[in-house]
């Protein structure tokens, strides 16, 4: 399923700031932005935050952050267009900002964080794009068909 793979070329998407930097998730990735509520996992691991509940649906709670995370929190994230295991997922992100377009300049990224593409946008700014994805069968995760 192509819902998130990124070409290199000009794309569009929402530009987000996650643990201090800025990124951009493909609009084709992105569902809405939500704030829920979040419980950590007893057993989590990198790059899942924990369950999380908006309305009268629970999601897998993803993060970016290495950063030891509250057992529970209301946060802002990013509704995603994809589940795993029927269980939708929501990105966590400090803040969103606004639609961009972005020229994918690079394929790989120096922290070695394979998900993360280099762009470049029309006024020049170099930011990073999520590949979704990617991060997620990094971190184990098979988006359902």
């Amino acid at each position: 399923m192509q819902w998130s793979a990124i070409e290199e070329g000009e794309s569009r998407g929402l530009e987000c700031e996650i643990g201090g930097r800025r990124l951009v998730l493909p609009f084709a990735s992105v569902d809405q932005l939500i704030d829920y509520r979040r419980e950590c996992l007893p057993l989590s691991r990198p790059g899942i935050a924990g369950i999380g509940i908006y309305g009268d649906e629970i999601l897998l709670s993803l993060t970016l952050s290495g950063a030891l995370l509250p057992p529970q929190v209301t946060t802002k994230g990013v509704l995603l267009r994809v589940s795993v295991r029927g269980v939708r997922l929501a990105l966590e992100v400090d803040g969103a900002f606004s639609f961009v377009s972005i020229e994918t300049v690079s394929r790989t990224h120096p922290h070695n964080e394979p998900w993360l593409l280099f762009g470049r946008t029309a006024a020049g700014s170099v930011v990073c794009q999520l590949d979704a994805e990617a991060f997620l069968a990094a971190h184990g995760l098979e988006i359902d068909s």
